[in-house]
């Protein structure tokens, strides 16, 4: 800047000599002085400053645009981010998500989690993103995260009708949890708004789940839900529940007049019949909703297990092959035939269902694992080693199928009488055991009738620890206990039992009873075996005196011997020495 030299004394910044200057320097009666010009100073910084925020928002935008490959981020929201916080935030949720979904058509399950972990934090009121992770979740046997996900999205969403069912249809595997949200969604007096009945209609159910009917019942009459097929149903299962069957199979068929179409009733409806052992009728009412239902894979295959239930194989086979041809390029209903032919320990139909299969181009591998349960089902272990050999190799399988393959091929060399085979697999199997409590303890169940007990009871114990909430699993690891005479560890397992409502006297009386025999015998044994050691340590303590005193008078003896022979040898010294002493006197003269 210039440092000119000015001889006037008045100074005047708008003066034509001045322009384009910052300060001066000028002569006054008192000597030199510098002159800032601040009006200029202000407005240069202002504009290095506007310059430097300009400069710094577009290499920011650059970055975020091409390093970070977020093609839709907004300029003006990185200028302004402080004021632009939740459009940027927004911004990069949307970018994640879409990643994400990329990702996950590539089968890039890692990064697409990562994805929409970040999505869904970056825009919390994307509902997509929640039920998409939560399905991965649940697929990977992880509930819990599941349920807190799809809870913490219920403030963006509460009336929602697709999310509300996805939400509370997991959320009733912890029915007090529906109990929670719905104290927080409903309004204090009832009302006629669809997603509070729908609301409504899950926590008389959760009530229900709870055996808490009378409330559950209440809860329908006051919201009158009755008037909903919905709300019907559950009047009828807590009357099904209840011991009231005719009154739950009046308002099954009831619905069914009123629409024959209706596919829940009907399916309520066989299961009714079928706990009541009226298979017959179990059978009829599947077939009137197969025909109400004809393209329904789901009411064909409960059809197809009630016809092989009241022994009609000519039709069941029949009507296998039929579904068999007509649903061929549905990959979900030929898995459907393919888990039935396992359940009925159908190798053949299995074997013909993968054929069909990988004929139309599915993935083998799920086709597979019904296959090896089947096998195994049949106890023909010779065939299922060989499929759990080919699965191995086949692609991965989802984790909870990957699961099941794990105590499957377990159970396969268990069969041939390979435990050392086996082992690895059981270890991956509950090392993540990513199946319901129900499915390990049919696992343990094969195992022990393979008199693989250890393997069984370890496979009890995962079922129990995987479900510390429930009584079955921990009554099932109990009663193992007692099958097998393991006294000791059934008792350890009552207190955990017993904080349960309603536990099995009779059992828990036995198992403490023998228990208690058991200790007594123990303790008689230990008794026993001191006393048998402490007679051992008196005899040893007695042979050994004997055997010192033995070896002392054997030194005696000994000693004497030699003392004898010391004795007898100097005599014969001596008299040695004397005939030589008399051999080397000169004779008499």
């Amino acid at each position: 800047m210039s440092d000119a030299k000015r001889q006037a004394t008045a100074f005047n910044p708008k003066s034509t000599a001045l322009r384009r200057k910052l300060w001066v320097r000028m002569q006054t009666p008192d000597g030199p002085r510098i002159f800032f010009i601040w009006s200029r100073i202000f407005k240069l910084l202002a504009v290095l400053l506007v310059l430097g925020w300009l400069g710094s928002a577009t290499a920011l935008w650059a970055f975020v645009r091409y390093h970070r490959g977020v093609s839709n981020v907004s300029f003006v929201d990185i200028a302004f981010l402080p004021l632009r916080r939740d459009e940027y935030r927004a911004t990069l949720g949307r970018h994640h998500f879409a990643t994400a979904k990329e990702q996950l058509s590539q089968q890039r399950w890692g990064e697409a989690i990562f994805n929409l972990r970040a999505a869904v934090a970056r825009t919390p009121a994307n509902l997509e993103a929640r039920r998409i992770l939560a399905a991965i979740y649940q697929q990977s046997n992880q509930p819990e995260p599941a349920m807190k996900l799809l809870e913490d999205g219920l403030m963006y969403a509460p009336k929602d009708p697709a999310y509300l069912r996805e939400t509370f249809g997991l959320l009733q595997r912890q029915p007090e949890r529906v109990l929670r949200q719905s104290a927080r969604l409903l309004p204090a007096e009832p009302d006629r708004d669809p997603a509070h009945l729908f609301i409504t209609w899950q926590t008389a159910a959760a009530l229900h789940a709870l055996q808490r009917d009378d409330e559950s019942l209440a809860l329908i009459k006051r919201w009158q839900i009755d008037r909903n097929p919905e709300g019907r149903q559950l009047i009828a299962a807590i009357a099904a529940a209840g011991g009231r069957h005719e009154e739950a199979e009046n308002i099954y068929r009831q619905q069914l007049r009123e629409d024959p179409k209706n596919e829940a009733a009907a399916l309520q409806l066989t299961r009714l019949l079928i706990r009541q052992g009226r298979t017959e009728e179990a059978r009829r009412a599947a077939l009137l909703r197969t025909l109400a239902l004809p393209d329904s894979p789901g009411a064909a295959i409960d059809l197809l297990n009630l016809t092989w239930q009241t022994g009609d194989k000519e039709s069941y086979h029949r009507d296998a092959n039929t579904y068999l041809q007509k649903h061929k390029a549905d990959e979900r209903a030929l898995q459907m035939l393919a888990s039935l032919a396992a359940k009925l320990t159908q190798p053949e139909l299995a074997a013909t269902v993968l054929a069909t299969a990988a004929a139309q181009g599915h993935a083998e591998a799920q086709f597979r694992l019904s296959l090896l349960e089947a096998q195994c089902a049949a106890a023909d272990f010779a065939a299922a080693v060989a499929t759990a050999e080919i699965l191995t190799g086949l692609e991965p399988l989802p984790p909870r199928f990957a699961s099941a393959a794990n105590f499957l091929k377990a159970w396969a060399y268990l069969g041939r009488q390979r435990p050392a085979d086996a082992e690895p697999w059981l270890q991956r199997g509950l090392l993540q055991p990513r199946l319901e409590p129900a499915q390990l303890q049919l696992f343990a169940a094969a195992y022990e009738k393979l008199n693989a007990i250890p393997a069984a009871g370890r496979v009890l114990a995962a079922a129990a620890a995987l479900a510390p909430d429930q009584a079955g699993p921990l009554l099932a690891l109990v009663e193992f206990h007692a099958r097998h005479e393991q006294w000791t560890a059934a008792e350890a397992l009552l207190p955990r039992l017993l904080a349960f409502p309603e536990p099995p006297q009779a059992l828990v009386a036995t198992i403490r009873e023998k228990s208690a025999e058991e200790n007594a015998r123990r303790q008689a044994l230990a008794v026993a075996r001191a006393e048998e050691q402490a007679r051992i340590a008196e005899a040893v303590r007695a042979e050994a005196a004997a055997s010192a005193e033995a070896a002392a008078l054997m030194a005696g003896q000994v000693r004497a011997e030699l003392a004898a022979e010391a004795a007898r040898i100097a005599e014969a010294a001596r008299a040695a020495a004397e005939a030589r002493e008399a051999a080397d006197r000169p004779p008499a003269p």
